[in-house]
């Protein structure tokens, strides 16, 4: 991961997938931009299962909408 990359993950989101972070408290205009294309990117990402110790069955989205 790019040092920018490490940066945003440390204070947008250092629990959470990009996916999942939300705008947070006084965000950044980039950090809205990101996940402004986020949305965007969501509609078209697909995830692999791997070994599924991350998987929420009953939380994840299966099929794209």
């Amino acid at each position: 991961m790019s040092m920018v990359g490490s940066l945003l993950k440390a204070r947008y989101y250092p629990h959470h997938s990009f996916l999942d972070a939300k705008l947070g408290y006084n965000p950044r205009s980039i950090w809205r931009s990101l996940l402004a294309g986020g949305v965007v990117l969501e509609k078209g990402v697909r995830w692999h299962v791997g070994v599924g110790d991350k998987i929420n069955v009953w939380g994840d989205n299966w099929l794209p909408k």
